[in-house]
């Protein structure tokens, strides 16, 4: 890692069930600073206007900031971008916990999601290996019911993200939670 950054996003398409990596020039890290400034500028080149926020065309974005995972106080905080399905306009909800600093820990500055999955999906990034898989178990189930089926399958050590029942339902007004929904 140079200078917080690793230089790589990664991408997953949910419609085709891929993955791939996109190396960025070290001038987009320096005009665009930290996970917020990195998240609006990769969104703002990729996804079209006027897109449904729920919709196939639409990405959202996880971009830990630059300390992220390292020993800086107060440093595990990332930012969720992407467009509000309640405004249709930005949106970039921040979490602070340990999601942030495993994102950097998997060697990237930032994952994008696109595209839609046919049967509710989660994705396991572990030990470099990535994977799409059957979430029918957790779906519609809380954030902290979800993460202790999660962590029973996946190991006790894994951090998750989730969007829990109101998500599920595609509410306009559900939230991204993790670390037992806090």
């Amino acid at each position: 890692m140079y200078g917080g950054y690793f230089g790589k996003v990664l991408w997953i398409d949910l419609s085709a069930e891929t993955f791939e990596e996109e190396r960025l020039p070290v001038e987009i890290y320096k005009k665009y600073i930290g996970g917020y400034g990195l998240g609006v500028y990769l969104l703002y080149k990729y996804m079209k206007a006027n897109v449904d926020p729920l919709g196939e065309e639409a990405i959202i974005g996880f971009f830990p900031g630059i300390f992220s995972g390292t020993p800086a106080p107060f440093s595990g905080r990332y930012m969720v971008v992407g467009k509000s399905p309640l405004t249709g306009t930005w949106a970039n909800p921040n979490s602070g916990g340990t999601f942030g600093p495993e994102i950097k820990k998997c060697g990237y500055d930032g994952i994008l999601i696109k595209g839609k999955a046919s049967t509710p999906k989660y994705v396991s990034i572990m030990d470099g290996k990535k994977e799409i898989l059957d979430a029918s178990d957790i779906w519609k189930l809380d954030i902290i019911q979800a993460e202790k089926i999660l962590k029973k399958k996946h190991g006790k050590f894994i951090k998750t993200s989730g969007i829990g029942q109101a998500g599920a339902k595609l509410s306009c007004i559900a939230g991204i939670a993790n670390d037992k929904g806090g």
